[in-house]
């Protein structure tokens, strides 16, 4: 990992295939923390309980449920959490689940976790949002695709 300043940064990715081929791909990667009212959010990380341990991932094959996992910051009181699973980044959802919570070594850190079911998915690619609110302040979202492979 690599500390950066707050901002839009384009990361290039370059590979060689065994046959010498090359190709490039280029990202724009958003470093910042989402807005939440008074709150900032990390970004949404997604994985699969493997082994007892949280494995990171994008891609999903025979699992009943994935995790998502938000880093919170700020004064938290009441807080308002849900994680959905949809088709689409506007669509409706598919399955809505409540995440939650738990305080770190940090004073204002916060870990927001959630199980989402998705052994019924047919296979395809979704997107997983979160919202996240202190009461009567604005709404905070954060997002991430995944795919499910067939079985």
């Amino acid at each position: 990992p690599t500390t950066v300043a707050p901002g839009t940064y384009r990361m290039r990715f370059a590979a060689t295939d065994a046959a010498g081929r090359g190709g490039a791909a280029d990202f724009e990667v958003v470093a910042d923390l989402t807005p939440a009212g008074p709150l900032k959010l990390g970004g949404l990380l997604i994985g699969a309980i493997r082994n007892n341990s949280m494995a990171m991932a994008l891609q999903f094959r025979d699992e009943e449920k994935i995790v998502g996992y938000i880093e919170m910051y700020g004064q938290i009181t009441r807080v308002s959490a849900r994680m959905e699973v949809a088709a689409t980044p506007d669509g409706p959802a598919i399955t809505t689940v409540q995440p939650g919570g738990s305080g770190t070594s940090e004073a204002d850190k916060f870990i927001l976790t959630g199980e989402i079911p998705i052994a019924a998915l047919p296979p395809g690619d979704y997107i997983v949002r979160a919202f996240v609110s202190l009461e009567g302040q604005a709404e905070g979202k954060v997002v991430k695709t995944f795919r499910k492979l067939p079985k």
